[in-house]
């Protein structure tokens, strides 16, 4: 406890703390920009979506501008008309609508507001930015004294976040949205590799073990009734499901051009983005660069099905010299990808993917993807090296047998050398991280999740992942890291799933979450964490843990 103490009352964290409270949007809705994958208002609409109170909504491509979610919450409105809602969910509702003003007075009064701007031609709205988390890890046992970095029975774990959003709109069409935050970490297993670190983007490392960077993204969007375009920089999250074997919301954000078009029961969405080569970067101190262009079509079967089809290539500047940018063949919105690619002479990386969703009944959704590199039908069964593929399935349960329940479980199974090619440089990666599933390559999770929401301002949740993946081995290639060339394999036959040093992580969470004021969330819970190798042994921490969120949402990832 005297280093939670410390913590908490260091200079560092009291002006951060003072400063949000000074410029704090004294409402929870969000007027303009977009909301951020895994936030309240996506949980929100999936369980509405899932229960049979947002037919007709298309969710799977994230994160939602906050006009979309706008609409989507105004539906649900719509449907509650004959009391479908609980008294807590209507409260919710009325509070995402930016209807309820005892969110707007708890404070700062009635008459305060976020926004500088409030003509009904433009607006401006600063929202304050914060993740402070402090616990400390025991090390609860221990099969090999070589296995824990530093060597201790215990191990401070801490973040220490904290930034601005800035977001509005000029007229009825033009959006934007800024966030900006300067971050350090001690996390309970480091991982360092290069200049990064899993999920982050450029790095510096003090003291060894704390991740010391810079997160900054922003976006300018123009929307229509049938279009909305998007530049900038940010993350995303295409599919069914909290992962996705098409495209994670896992890696940092990325540079990007993204088109939405939502016509009668379609939603097409195109994105061209610039990604991070790993490595430490040039001589000169650039980082390389390739880039991609991905599709997808999601299809409402009924108000019950939902079909998605996937496409992308990742291309990258060649050694003859003949492509040093964004290649043209790539930039047509309704080509297909691999005709294109083979046209170019298929030098690229080209993967497609299936998805689909099922609501059975209302308050149960079943949904799975199929995400396909290569293969070949003649070497079936053979452990073919080229033979790669991806697969998820899940279900979502929601208000059984308790009201504001939700309950998912899902698993996913990756083969050897998936999202790889001849090289990182145009391998499915961003800064070293897949871009699709996180499980990675050679690797099968699964994972349960529960979120309650007890009332309109406390929500227990929990989690448990289960991990298993095979680690390439001392100078073999085994499949595991999409960074490195398959070219550097050891054979073309015999690999089999889960081939090298199996390692094994096993997650367990629970956290109860009280939402004092706005966004201001404060957590406690306590972590399970244990890690096995093969080749080292295995370790298992307890961490108990509390933090303080304001306006940055749950991560259940990270380290």
């Amino acid at each position: 406890m005297h280093f939670i103490r410390t913590l908490l009352l260091s200079p560092r964290f009291l002006s951060a703390f003072f400063l949000a409270v000074v410029f704090a949007a004294p409402t929870q809705a969000q007027k303009d920009g977009l909301l951020q994958p895994g936030d309240d208002i996506h949980r929100f609409l999936e369980r509405m979506q899932t229960a049979g109170l947002l037919n007709g909504a298309h969710l799977s491509h994230r994160p939602l501008s906050a006009y979309e979610a706008r609409g989507y919450l105004d539906q649900v409105s719509d449907a509650d008309s004959g009391n479908a809602l609980s008294s807590v969910d209507r409260t919710l509702l009325a509070r995402y609508r930016d209807l309820d003003p005892t969110w707007r007075n708890d404070l700062f009064g009635a008459e305060s507001s976020d926004t500088l701007g409030g003509r009904t031609d433009w607006a401006v709205q600063i929202n304050p930015l914060l993740n402070m988390s402090a616990g400390r890890a025991f090390l609860v046992s221990e099969e090999d004294p070589a296995l824990p970095i530093t060597g201790n029975s215990f191990r401070n774990v801490w973040q220490n976040s904290r930034g601005a959003r800035l977001s509005g709109h000029i007229g009825p069409y033009l959006f934007f949205e800024g966030r900006l935050t300067e971050n350090q970490r001690q996390p309970l297993i480091n991982r360092l590799r290069d200049s990064s670190a899993p999920g982050l983007p450029s790095v510096q490392f003090k003291n060894g073990d704390t991740y010391d960077w810079m997160d900054s993204q922003g976006m300018i969007g123009l929307r229509t009734n049938h279009f909305e375009v998007r530049f900038g920089r940010d993350r995303n999250l295409w599919g069914t499901g909290t992962s996705s074997t098409m495209l994670s919301d896992f890696p940092t954000a990325y540079d990007q051009v993204q088109i939405r078009t939502s016509v009668w029961r379609l939603q097409y969405t195109n994105l061209f983005a610039a990604l991070a080569v790993t490595g430490a970067g040039t001589p000169t101190g650039f980082r390389p660069r390739k880039y991609s262009a991905m599709h997808r079509l999601a299809i409402r079967i009924t108000d019950r099905i939902e079909v998605g089809l996937f496409e992308t290539v990742v291309f990258a500047t060649d050694s003859l010299g003949t492509r040093d940018r964004f290649d043209l063949a790539y930039a047509n919105p309704i080509i297909l990808y691999r005709a294109a690619e083979r046209d170019r002479g298929s030098p690229d990386n080209v993967l497609i993917g299936l998805s689909g969703s099922w609501r059975p009944v209302d308050n149960v959704r079943l949904y799975g993807e199929f995400m396909l590199d290569e293969f070949a039908s003649s070497f079936f069964g053979e452990e073919w090296w080229a033979n790669k593929w991806a697969w998820m399935t899940g279900v979502h349960v929601t208000n059984l047998p308790l009201e504001r329940l939700d309950l998912r479980a899902e698993v996913a199974r990756i083969r050897p050398f998936m999202y790889a090619h001849k090289g990182d440089y145009n391998a499915f990666t961003h800064f070293g991280d897949g871009l699709g599933h996180p499980a990675g390559a050679n690797a099968i999770e699964f994972d349960l999740r529960a979120h309650y929401t007890a009332t309109a301002r406390l929500a227990l949740s929990g989690s448990a992942r289960l991990h298993r993946q095979g680690m390439d081995l001392p100078g073999e290639n085994m499949g595991a890291d999409p960074t490195r060339s398959y070219q550097t394999r050891l054979r073309d036959f015999g690999h089999t799933f889960l081939q090298g040093d199996l390692a094994e992580t096993m997650d367990l969470q629970g956290s109860a979450h009280w939402n004092v004021w706005s966004d201001l969330v404060l957590d406690a819970g306590v972590r399970v964490y244990r890690t096995s190798r093969e080749s080292t042994g295995s370790a298992t921490w307890l961490l108990p843990e509390v933090a303080v969120r304001w306006g940055i949402p749950l991560n259940h990832r990270i380290h």
